[in-house]
């Protein structure tokens, strides 16, 4: 098997396949890891359903944190590719190397930032006295991992 795909000369449909599907596919486990994380916390005896209210609270933050990371693979990707297609793979490598460090240096930014933050931000996107520390605890644990989730 090829390890190589061949953008100019391989036929398309197969293209495409071979080179969408694994990206699909990691979205696809990232969409129902959620789904399976809060079908589990929605069946916690008692208080199941507030903290499934603070959890999605969380939701419209996490997304905004996720989105300055894309911000940056997003951009990095193409300048990465235009290099590989010059044969400039030096050059190539060094994009890759600060869109890393970049996300390294985002990651260690937006949980000081959000950190101290967290309460006042929770409260603005929907939070109230009764989900507020559920939101707190996801949300703290998500901040905490977050070099993580952006590197993924």
């Amino acid at each position: 098997m090829r390890k190589q795909n061949d953008l100019g000369r391989d036929p398309i449909r197969p293209l495409v396949w071979r080179i969408a599907f694994p990206s699909m596919l990691a979205q696809f486990v990232s969409v129902l890891y959620s789904i399976v994380d809060r079908i589990y916390i929605s069946n916690i005896p008692v208080t199941g359903e507030t903290a499934l209210a603070g959890v999605g609270v969380c939701g419209p933050v996490i997304t905004m944190v996720g989105s300055a990371a894309a911000l940056i693979g997003i951009g990095g990707a193409p300048l990465m590719s235009i290099y590989l297609g010059e044969g400039k793979r030096e050059k190539a490598f060094a994009v890759v190397a600060n869109c890393f460090l970049m996300l390294c240096i985002l990651s260690v930014a937006l949980t000081a930032v959000l950190f101290p933050m967290k309460e006042p931000m929770l409260l603005f996107f929907g939070a109230s006295k009764a989900t507020i520390s559920y939101a707190d605890s996801y949300f703290s644990i998500y901040l905490t991992g977050t070099i993580f989730a952006l590197l993924s």
